[in-house]
């Protein structure tokens, strides 16, 4: 199966470099997902050391594949490729020191629809209800089609600050600051761990009930980033330290999964993802670490095809988890992961379970 659970930076900049703030954009609604309407935006970068003393055009086809040759030598002969201000040929050899710019009209992957519900707004945080297919701030090729993006063009949420860690896929509850002071006391008893966080997911397989003892399971495996580009990340010993509790909630015959309450003592990226599954019991439906893009596990996630614009605006949605995009790739909506209780010494901030984690009508055990 492909590994491609989140999608690749489209141009110059779009990870690390600094890009201009774009105008007011506008959101549509189509087929239960939200898409923003394209919308020109600009790239920027200095010239890396790898790119010295090779041709502009090679340079974009190799590092940036979310274009072929033809639209690159188009948008060198249309002026919308720069190096430090000026148009240039597609021979142009680059040098250390000088700033590439790229112009174009952008467009971002389509979400989950509806409206960002807010949970709590007190004092200086913002406590919201994120759902599944939604990245929580700019990266890759959602800028606006993000938490933050939402609520800044929707409520005029502006110069928001993320001050913990919720993956694209996974619902939940996030915790948004108006302030960096405010970010960085919450962020300093994540760090000392002072917050109790509770997740349930629901995974393949009969999860073991408790012990005899009434003790849940506990897996202590680090973790680490065994690819940047794509995001993915492996239990290793040369990781950082990493544990989890899980605790049976309900098993269902029907489709033979198990929902189970998980308890992370520390944060790691994908932290829960990658302990379920080194237990044997991935998550159902996360393609990325044992379980598959659709309930029948028959599809893999396509690689991107044709334009944007098409394979964008025709998206549909296929089932609860999965959407079809104009081209026919399958791609996630989300996983069965969901984050719905947060408290420390001071606050504590609860929401609902999802409609995946209650029993299967007449096949609960």
């Amino acid at each position: 199966m492909k590994r491609r659970d989140e999608t690749q930076p489209p141009d110059p900049g779009a990870k690390r470099a600094k890009t201009e703030a774009g105008p007011k954009v506008k959101y549509y609604h189509k087929n239960g997902l939200r898409h923003v309407q394209p919308y020109e935006h600009s790239f920027e970068t200095w010239v890396k050391g790898r790119w010295v003393g090779r041709q502009i055009l090679e340079v974009f086809v190799k590092e940036f594949k979310m274009h072929n040759a033809e639209y690159y030598q188009g948008a060198l002969d249309a002026g919308k490729i720069t190096v430090d201000g000026k148009a240039v040929t597609a021979e142009r050899v680059l040098k250390d020191g000088q700033r590439v710019r790229h112009t174009t009209v952008r467009h971002e992957p389509p979400v989950r629809g509806g409206d960002i519900k807010i949970v709590q707004q007190a004092g200086d945080l913002v406590v919201v209800d994120k759902p599944s297919s939604v990245p929580v701030h700019p990266c890759g090729q959602y800028h606006y089609n993000t938490v933050t993006g939402i609520l800044m063009q929707e409520q005029g949420m502006e110069a928001l600050h993320t001050v913990h860690r919720l993956d694209r896929l996974t619902s939940g509850i996030l915790v948004l600051a108006t302030t960096k002071p405010a970010a960085a006391r919450f962020q300093e008893e994540m760090s000392k761990g002072e917050v109790r966080k509770k997740y349930v997911a629901r995974v393949k397989g009969r999860f073991p009930a408790a012990t005899e003892d009434g003790s849940q399971v506990t897996v202590s495996q680090s973790v680490r980033c065994a690819n940047y580009r794509s995001s993915v990340h492996e239990c290793h010993i040369d990781g950082k330290p990493a544990t989890t509790n899980f605790e049976l909630m309900h098993y269902n015959r029907s489709d033979d999964t198990s929902v189970v309450r998980c308890f992370p003592l520390s944060g790691r990226t994908h932290q829960i993802r990658l302990h379920l599954q080194w237990l044997g019991f991935p998550i159902k439906n996360d393609p990325c670490y044992g379980g598959s893009v659709t309930d029948d596990g028959e599809c893999e996630l396509g690689s991107p095809r044709g334009e944007a614009a098409d394979r964008f605006d025709n998206t549909t949605v296929i089932g609860d988890m999965t959407t079809q995009d104009g081209q026919g790739d399958l791609h996630s909506l989300g996983i069965w992961l969901h984050a719905y209780f947060y408290e420390a010494s001071k606050w504590k901030f609860e929401i609902e379970l999802p409609d995946w984690a209650v029993p299967l009508k007449d096949n609960a055990a």
